[in-house]
């Protein structure tokens, strides 16, 4: 069979990396087309994958809707070049119409119910949609429901922390504890009117945290001179690592907060944004904080470094996430070929 993936974000070539695996070892035929995204061509280059580079990122509703248009206009050849049976992608705006025009099926996974426009502009032309059941909305009798989240693709549940030698290249003692912050740029377009840290919150924040030992401070785009001392030179590429490594992670960008949650590490999602598969991590399995008050931010972060049992609570909270949710890498694989029949 002949499979397209789109990746358009970072986090997509972590989501398709097993099935990608998988359907290869099976003599599938996979293509990936990607944007020119953050570190995503980095990944790729990091695992030997070979991509379509269709586009890259453009600012604006005009500049997002020229880009829209030159990605179908560059999925399309290659979809009849390659005999694209069956196309899947997170998100999908373009995916979806490619297909559509092009008479394949494709499987749209979406997680992000704050992104309305995207969505409706999307998922009306998708032959199947694929969410958490968490996710609000329904798409009719083409929504296929699972339970868990897109990190439950990628980070199994025998996942092992990585070596603390590491902390040192990035500045940091591997025999103190380190808390991360990460902080996103808040350009994307379901970013519109909401908001995380400011930057007094930021330093607020950061010198809360070196009472309970070292800071690491992550930051997408230019970084603020007033943050220098704390920001450390942590490749994105080796994120996940430093995120596992760390005795809490506090940051604006909800995918981070839920790899934590996965990995058994105490976070807080510090935004105004409310995703449906962030509220079951937190009121379900209690594994994540979605909080938009740095007091109460920081109220918390005092409860956990007091609680001496914190590790093996969060460890059984973990267990129980994985213990009551569908092996999502799986059924990734199986409804992308179900569809192409």
């Amino acid at each position: 069979m002949n499979i397209l993936v789109d990746l358009a974000h970072p986090a997509h070539f972590h989501f398709f990396s097993p099935a990608i695996n998988r359907w290869r070892l099976e003599d599938h035929k996979v293509v990936v087309t990607a944007r020119r995204k953050d570190v995503l061509l980095d990944l790729l280059k990091e695992a030997g994958e070979e991509a379509h580079v269709i586009s890259g990122v453009r600012n604006g509703r005009i500049g997002q809707a020229t880009e829209l248009l030159q990605r179908i206009r560059s999925l399309i050849p290659i979809i009849r070049t390659n005999e694209i049976e069956v196309l899947t992608a997170v998100g999908g705006v373009s995916v979806s119409h490619a297909a559509r025009l092009s008479g394949r099926p494709s499987l749209i996974w979406t997680n992000n119910e704050n992104a309305r426009l995207s969505n409706n502009i999307t998922l009306p032309f998708a032959s199947c949609v694929a969410t958490p059941t968490s996710f609000i909305g329904n798409w009719g009798t083409k929504h296929r429901r699972y339970r868990g989240n897109h990190e439950r693709a990628y980070i199994p549940r025998d996942f092992g922390k990585p070596d603390r030698g590491v902390l040192s290249e990035w500045g940091l003692d591997p025999d103190r504890p380190f808390s991360l912050v990460r902080l996103v740029s808040w350009q994307a377009s379901h970013d519109k009117g909401h908001h995380g840290l400011i930057e007094d919150d930021v330093k607020r924040l950061t010198i809360h945290l070196e009472q309970y030992g070292q800071v690491a401070l992550s930051i997408e785009g230019e970084c603020p001179e007033i943050f220098e001392k704390w920001v450390r030179p942590i490749p994105p590429s080796r994120m996940r690592e430093a995120i596992a490594l760390a005795s809490c992670y506090i940051g604006e960008g909800a995918t981070m907060a839920s790899e934590a949650a996965l990995m058994g590490v105490p976070n807080i999602c510090f935004s105004t944004i409310r995703l449906g598969y962030l509220e079951e991590l937190e009121s379900k399995f209690g594994l994540v904080r979605c909080i938009s008050d740095l007091d109460q931010a920081l109220g918390q972060i005092d409860k956990w470094f007091a609680d001496p049992h914190l590790t093996s609570t969060f460890q059984q909270k973990r267990e129980r996430f994985y213990e009551e949710t569908d092996p999502v890498d799986e059924l990734l694989h199986d409804w992308v070929l179900e569809l192409a029949g």
